[in-house]
């Protein structure tokens, strides 16, 4: 059976043709392998149709209609001018690829054509996504960037825009931010006190606060930099003279283990 897939995009919309698709026929794994090469993929599917958007507000009101599994004017215009014509589902002489099963039942109401989605056509959308700018050559691959960097701006300030707890939302997430942050930094804090005190336990007894102690850390290197010649350095990170003096000390009569050239990398 002859078999079109639906591939939307942020410039338009295109149809790929394939011919003779068996969706029982075990194509999955040689589409696969297609995928890798741009020839061998152009081998299995063709360029059927293609209608770029006019403006970046159809563009939008497009995108914004697929992502709430609408049909737009747009997408059933296309359908209608570039699939085979159907007098109902059931003697429909082709199949329909589509990327959300959630759009097949719509695509039906309106148009009267039964849409499929399953892992092959799933495959080959994905080829379709990867190869495109290469298949279509009116487009440049920087192109294709651009309107996809412009429509997502657009489509996150029209989301924005419809919230209506959007005032809390950069606080919430802002917050949340932080927090993770915290964690983050605690987690990698406690790493490195785990490390480096197998080399020089003492530092952690005596630097208790993690800023200061990663600080150290990256001054010193190694407990063999925590000399006399640092102990100026020492003192303006600690604020502490006592705590700067008790650290070169310390350093002198370490029981921690020797750091190899490997640890150090």
């Amino acid at each position: 059976m002859q078999l079109f897939i639906l591939y939307e995009t942020a410039s338009g919309y295109a149809l790929f043709e394939k011919e003779e698709f068996d969706e029982v026929g075990g194509q999955l794994k040689a589409i696969q392998k297609a995928i890798e090469s741009v020839d061998r993929f152009a081998k299995q599917i063709k360029l059927a149709a293609y209608q770029p958007f006019t403006t970046a507000e159809e563009a939008l009101e497009n995108i914004r209609a697929i992502a709430e599994n609408r049909v737009s004017k747009t997408l059933k215009d296309f359908l209608l001018t570039n699939l085979p014509a159907v007098k109902s589902a059931k003697k429909q002489k082709f199949q329909l690829g589509i990327s959300d099963v959630k759009l097949g039942s719509e695509i039906t109401s309106e148009t009267g054509m039964t849409a499929s989605y399953n892992e092959t056509i799933v495959e080959l959308i994905r080829g379709c996504r990867l190869h495109f700018h290469k298949i279509l050559k009116k487009l440049k691959d920087d192109e294709i960037k651009r309107a996809q960097l412009g429509l997502a701006h657009s489509y996150s300030r029209a989301k924005c825009a419809q919230d209506v707890n959007r005032q809390d939302k950069p606080i919430i997430q802002t917050i949340a931010l932080i927090e993770q942050l915290d964690k983050n930094i605690n987690t990698f804090s406690m790493r490195l006190k785990e490390w480096f005190s197998w080399h020089f336990p003492e530092l952690a007894k005596i630097i208790t606060d993690n800023h200061i102690y990663i600080k150290l850390v990256h001054l010193i290197e190694n407990r063999d930099g925590a000399n006399e010649d640092k102990l100026e350095d020492i003192e303006a990170l600690t604020l502490d003279e006592d705590k700067a003096k008790e650290i070169v000390e310390a350093a002198k009569v370490s029981m921690g283990t020797e750091l190899s050239d490997t640890d150090e990398a």
